[in-house]
Order: structure tokens, then sequence, then C-alpha cells
């Protein structure tokens, strides 16, 4: 009895989701696919009398050890841990480039319309990483806080389906052009009037720098892994 009071559930249960997740031959999905079995299994065992420790080390077991877990996937399928490596750095590729052509346009935008025609590069290098580091830096900060939960479950509803992931990339990149393409202009109109002729190259140019992202998303919709439920293991 006194082994009982003393053991903490969800202690046990931290420890071993640390476990897992040291295992990167299992991908998040499979991750939350396990301790979702886990937690299952612990929730009856636990409506059959048994009480919390001995629930979570027979779930434990029918689980499987986090080390086990990770080398009995990596064999089972090689190829679809590099698949989801792959899908995670594409991702975060595209998201670079986005972010990159929506700070300088929006830098742009506030330069050419609030500071001098000219800056010292120091200063203006200054002022370029701010706009381009700040946010990130806040965003960082929201998630460490554990701020930004509602966000990341909106976002997460992209990853349901290829249709969802792929139009959503697709809406960003032409949105990141498109203030790229008015920054571009806005900052030649404030040094004179642009012919007709200018404004046609300059949306030309911005559109063909749209090709990248836009190839990178038709890859990251390709890469996109599908969700296969996860068996555990029977005591």
């Amino acid at each position: 009895m006194e082994n009982q009071t003393r053991f903490d559930l969800n202690a046990a249960i931290q420890n071993w989701q640390q476990e897992l997740a040291a295992q990167s031959n299992l991908t998040p999905d499979v991750q939350r696919e396990l301790e979702t079995h886990l937690r299952d299994s612990i929730t009856e065992l636990r409506q059959r009398g048994l009480n919390d420790e001995e629930s979570f080390w027979l779930a434990r077991r029918r689980v499987g050890q986090p080390k086990q877990l990770g080398e009995e996937f990596l064999k089972a399928d090689p190829a679809k841990v590099w698949h989801e490596r792959a899908f995670w750095i594409v991702a975060f590729l595209i998201v670079f480039q986005i972010w990159g052509a929506v700070s300088t346009s929006l830098f742009a935008i506030f330069t050419a319309s609030s500071l001098p025609n000219y800056l010292p590069p120091s200063i203006n290098f200054v002022l370029r990483m701010l706009f381009y580091v700040l946010p990130v830096v806040w965003v960082m900060a929201l998630v460490a806080g554990g701020r930004m939960t509602r966000q990341f479950a909106m976002i997460s509803l992209l990853f349901h389906s290829q249709l969802r992931l792929g139009s959503a990339g697709v809406l960003l990149v032409i949105v990141s052009r498109f203030l790229q393409g008015t920054a571009t202009w806005w900052q030649l109109r404030t040094t004179g009037p642009i012919a007709m002729s200018g404004t046609i190259q300059i949306w030309y140019f911005t559109l063909s720098t749209a090709i990248i992202p836009l190839t990178l998303v038709a890859l990251l919709v390709w890469l996109m892994p599908t969700r296969a439920p996860v068996k555990p293991k029977t005591a």
C-alpha cells in the first residue's frame, strides 16, 4: 500500500514519453499513437482493479520498450523514417522562403515610406535583421511559454489532407510574392513615376521568383506522410 501512494503515474508517463522522444526513428505521429495506446491500456487495467503502478508497468509491457520500438520501426520501414524527415526539411525551406519574402517586403515598404532614401549599410543591416529576427524570437518565446496551443491546433488541421496542405502552401506563396512585388513597386515609385513597361517587368520578375517555392510546395504535398495505425503488442 505504501508503494502505491508513492507511485506518481503522471511522472512515470512523462519519463516514458521522454524515452520515446529520444528514439529518432519514431515519427511524431507514431509517438502520439503509442502514447494513446499506453494511456488507453492503463485506463482499461485500472478499470479491472489494478492500481496505478501495476497498470502502468503492464501497459508499458504491452506497448513495448521505447528503444525496442525504435529499432523495430526502423527495421520494418527505414524508408518511411527518411521520408518523413525529408517532409519536415522541405516544410522548413518553404517557411524560410515565405518568411524571407514577407519580412524583406515589409522592411522595404517601411524604409521607403518612413526613412531617408539613403541609410548607412550598418544601420540598414541592423534594421533588416530586426524585421527578420524579432518576430521569430517573439513566436519562439510564445511557443516556449505554451501560448501557441490554439494556433498550433489550427495549423495541424492543414496536415489532415494533401489538398488542404497544398492549397495553404500555394496561397501563402502567392501572398508573399504579392507583397514582394508591391514592395518593389513602392520603392521605385518613391524615386519617380513608373512606366507601364516597368510595372510589367516588376511583376514578371516577382512571379518568376515563385517557381522555386511552388515547386517545394508540390514536393511537400508528395512527401506528406500517410497515417498508418500502430498496433500495440499484446501481453
